[in-house]
């Protein structure tokens, strides 16, 4: 039991409870009405259980309950835990395909390819066209590929008009969006 008088983190516990009546909920959740403090953590301890704080701090009489204090903070990291990788996983990734503005154009077939199925998995795609030496002067080269490429994807389109920063000329590509005639004919 935790009858320590000041927690780091976490609820109120048993004597770091501040105050001096509160409401008490059983482990069976019936609630037991209100009690002096003195008699909460009497009860708890009789059950060799907590008095927890499960209300705001500072109201003027808390909701307290006994439980278990580690299998309850237990129980809450789980929680957590579980509820950060569910945002892990629904967010999207980013993938990047790289291309130079002389890809052929068999290899900016296979390369669309690749990014359909990214698209399709649920990804968006950062396509990049990379500038070497004095390609940069001749950039009309580059945002041709980089239309060729968008057009050979079929599914996807571009969220963003084009940009250029230093040598790299890149877009980004998402799934598109349906139509209403396309809903309705699904």
């Amino acid at each position: 039991m935790n009858d320590y008088k000041k927690k780091e983190y976490g609820p109120p516990v048993n004597l770091s409870i501040r105050a001096k009546k509160v409401i008490v909920i059983d482990k069976d959740n019936n609630n037991i009405g209100t009690l002096s403090i003195s008699e909460a953590i009497k009860m708890a301890q009789s059950n060799e259980l907590d008095l927890v704080q499960v209300s705001k701090v500072g109201e003027e009489v808390p909701t307290c309950r006994i439980l278990d204090y580690g299998k309850y903070k237990y129980e809450q990291d789980k929680k957590k835990k579980n509820t950060a990788k569910k945002q892990r996983e629904s967010l999207s990734k980013i993938k990047e395909i790289k291309l130079r503005p002389t890809t052929d154009i068999n290899d900016l077939k296979i390369k669309a390819a690749k990014t359909e199925a990214f698209i399709n998995e649920g990804h968006r795609v950062k396509i990049t066209v990379v500038f070497k030496g004095r390609e940069l002067s001749h950039r009309e080269i580059g945002y041709e590929t980089l239309n060729t490429f968008v057009s050979l994807c079929s599914n996807a389109e571009s969220i963003n008009s084009p940009a250029i920063d230093g040598r790299i000329l890149s877009t980004m590509l998402s799934k598109k969006a349906q139509t209403v005639t396309q809903i309705i004919a699904q």
